[in-house]
Formats: C-alpha cells, structure tokens, sequence
C-alpha cells in the first residue's frame, strides 16, 4: 500500500479534509449527492447493519439529509469511493472530535457489501489516522465495536485493545463483547511504517 495523501483545506483556524487518498480509495466530504437510493439501501440492509447501533431504526431520504445537517462543524463524513470507477462504496466518519482533549472518533460503513473483505477499510481508516495525527495533531483516536471486520482492520493498523463491555451488544439471540480500541499518535508512526510497506 501507498501512503495516503490528505488534501486539508482551513476554514477559520480548523483544517478541513477536503480530499483523502490511498492506493485504491478516494474519499471527499459527503454531501446532499450522496444520498442516493443505493445508499439508503445500505442504511438499510440488516446485513449492513447487523452490528450497527442504528440497526432497528429505518432510514428514508428525509433522516438521513436531517442527519447530515446536523453534525457539528467540527464532525466531517466522507464518502469512501473507488479510484478505478468512483463508485460509492461506503462512508467514513471522522468524530465526534475533542479538540481540548486531543482525540477523536473513527466510524466506518462500507455499504457495499461485494466490496467487503478486500481491506478498503483498513485504508479509510489509516487515511482518517493520517488526518487526526498530522493535520489536527491529536494524541490519541479511538473506537468501539463489536464487528468482527471493524476489528480485524484497526488491529491490522496496530491499534490496541483498551478495553471489553461485556455481553453489551444483542445479536439476535447472542450477546456479543462490545471491545474498546485506540491507538496513540506515537505508535501509529511505527504501525504506519509497517502497514505501507
């Protein structure tokens, strides 16, 4: 894999990702465009969503434009496309971000469900470490999941363990662990180092 390249643009004294690149991935802000009928689709898809805090709630085209207007300034929501063709394959959410604290958020959707398993993920989700580390100088970015695919592409980043809400999460008729992860700044230097050979 390459390196990502992260086009930043300031607005006021906050440095905006306008554009997030890796070897297979293109990724630029979501907008009102992007909601399309594939994408409320995915939103939802039980598959999809099947480790999703949002899985019982229906989405129409209304909620999600609402839910779009109603991120903080500081919330940003890209849309994770392919380079080959520009297809839309997913999303990724970079927040809610402290900056006081110094850390943030990473959420991923990839929607499209032929697309899974080919490490997409593990780009976005380098790429988002990439802007919070660099751009915005944050010590720390953090996650929580229960999804198997989630885990396995953040400990591939080198991401820590932290910590395990037992049987939090309902899967049917399973009660999953619901698994706490982070990773600091001063070790995503080295696990970057590795994941871009």
């Amino acid at each position: 894999m390459t390196t990502q390249s992260l086009h930043i643009e300031k607005r006021g004294d906050f440095p905006y990702l306008t554009r997030l690149e890796s070897r297979d991935l293109l990724c630029v802000p979501f907008r009102s465009k992007h909601v399309s009928s594939r994408y409320l689709a995915w939103l939802n898809d039980a598959e999809v969503n099947r480790y999703s805090r949002r899985r019982f709630v229906h989405t129409s085209e209304e909620d999600a434009l609402r839910f779009l207007s109603s991120l903080q300034p500081t919330d940003q929501i890209m849309a994770i496309t392919l380079r080959a063709n520009g297809e839309h394959i997913g999303n990724l959410q970079l927040g809610p971000l402290d900056l006081a604290k110094s850390h943030g958020e990473v959420r991923i959707l990839i929607g499209e469900k032929s697309q899974w398993g080919k490490g997409y993920a593990s780009q976005a989700i380098h790429g988002a470490c990439c802007y919070y580390f660099q751009a915005l100088g944050l010590h720390r970015v953090e996650a929580m999941s229960c999804n198997p695919g989630f885990i396995r592409a953040v400990l591939r980043l080198g991401w820590k363990e932290e910590g395990c809400m037992r049987e939090r999460f309902l899967d049917g008729t399973t009660r999953l662990d619901y698994r706490v992860f982070g990773i600091l700044a001063s070790e995503f230097e080295s696990a970057a180092l590795i994941f871009t050979k």
